[in-house]
Formats: structure tokens, sequence, C-alpha cells
């Protein structure tokens, strides 16, 4: 019984765990065989009901609370967007389609997509604070600044020559790349300052291309820290 479940958009999900696993295979299989016969819903036509069983298996991992990688399960790039545009239709019904833009672009959302409600979370709680205005700004002068820029790896701390990027380096240094997203947004928050420092001290293009490299991985480091938890250039602000 409990392998049909959901039988519509806001029907009851399956409670077994033997009902959630083989009722998520079932519609998997259903949707990649449609998919692959070149019969991927169109418009607003949907005979075989592809767009409630794709939503079907996104509920009962959000609302059953399931550790599950989709993208294990999915080779085709075409059924992967079918995938996220119905979690992106689900989140836009709570959060703010910005807000879910942002998370979304941020890392792929069918890894998991525990990880992509608990950072909506934390993303919605940030932008209505008064202090945002900074953060946002920061957030996203970086990646304008190494747009187009290779990051080539570490940073060489010798070639660190201002004493605003040392500072903000030291600082940097000790955000750790991790999924604790509330220490990790506080630890962000903390280094605003020095960021602006740095903006306002350094010019990242220097002269010394091994000194211009250096910032540009500097930058590329911090960035890759936003991006842990969204891609802030999304954020309406």
């Amino acid at each position: 019984k409990e392998h049909y479940m959901p039988v519509s958009a806001d029907g009851e999900l399956a409670d077994s765990i033997t009902g959630q696993v083989v009722g998520i295979a079932d519609k998997l299989d259903t949707i990649n065989g449609v998919f692959s016969l070149g019969k991927a819903p169109t418009g607003s036509a949907d005979p075989l009901g592809l767009r409630r069983a794709a939503l079907g298996i996104i509920k009962t991992i959000i609302e059953k609370d399931l550790s599950l990688n989709l993208s294990k399960f999915i080779e085709n790039a075409e059924i992967k967007d079918f995938f996220v545009q119905r979690l992106k239709i689900l989140l836009n019904e709570k959060y703010k389609y910005d807000v879910v833009d942002a998370v979304l672009e941020a890392k792929n959302p069918l890894e998991n997509i525990k990880d992509v409600i608990n950072r909506l979370e934390i993303v919605t709680e940030l932008v209505q604070k008064e202090s945002y205005k900074q953060f946002h700004e920061s957030a996203n002068r970086i990646p304008r600044i190494i747009k187009g820029q290779n990051i080539t790896g570490c940073v060489n701390e010798a070639l660190l020559k201002e004493e605003a990027e040392k500072k903000l380096w030291e600082k940097a240094a000790s955000i750790p790349n991790e999924n604790n997203y509330t220490a990790l947004v506080a630890q962000l928050e903390d280094i605003i300052l020095q960021i602006e420092a740095f903006f306002d001290a350094v010019l990242v293009m220097d002269k010394d291309e091994a000194v211009k490299q250096n910032r540009i991985n500097l930058l590329g480091f911090l960035n890759g820290r936003f991006m842990q938890i969204a891609d802030f250039s999304r954020i309406v602000y």
C-alpha cells in the first residue's frame, strides 16, 4: 500500500522505511524510463504523472528526514533539471524566491536535500538582520573581483605584503570548511570588517604577478566559504 504513496500532491506519505525506499525506487524508475523514451512532460501536459512522482520523492525525503543523494540515481541532466525545478517550486511556497535561488545555486541540491533546507533556514534568518547589508556587499564584491581569474592554489603567507591582507588571511584561515552553518555564518559576519579594510587598502591586481595571484587565491578561498552557504549574488537587496 505504501509503495504507491503519495497518490496526490498533498497525499499521505509512506511511514515505514520499506514503503519509502520501494516507493522512491519505483518512482525514480518510472521517471527515468519515461524520459528515456522521449516522453518528458511538456507544458501543462503530464499524463503519466511524472511531476507528482518527483514531488512525492522530494516530499518523502524532506518530511521523513531521509539522507539520500538523488544524484547517484540520476545520470540524465534533463531529469536532474526536472527534479530541481520541482524542488524549487515546492520551496518557493515557504521561502523567498531569491533565497531559494541563492541556496540552490551554491551546490548541487539533489546531493542532500536536508542540507538545502538547513541552509534555507540559515539564510532566511541572515537576510532579516540589519547588518545584512554589509554582509551582502562584501559577499558579492569578492566574486566580482575574481571573476574570470584562475584560483591556482593555497595562499602563500610570504607574499602577503600589506597589513590589511595579513590580518584578513589570519582570520580567513581559521574558518573551517564544514557544514555547521550557524557557526560558519557567525565567522563570516565576524570577518566582514577585515574584508572591507582589505579592499580599502589593497590593490588586488598588483603589478607583481605572484602577489596578484596570491591575493586572488585569498579571495577565492573566502568566496568558497561564502558559497558553502549560498550564492549571495542571487539575493535581491
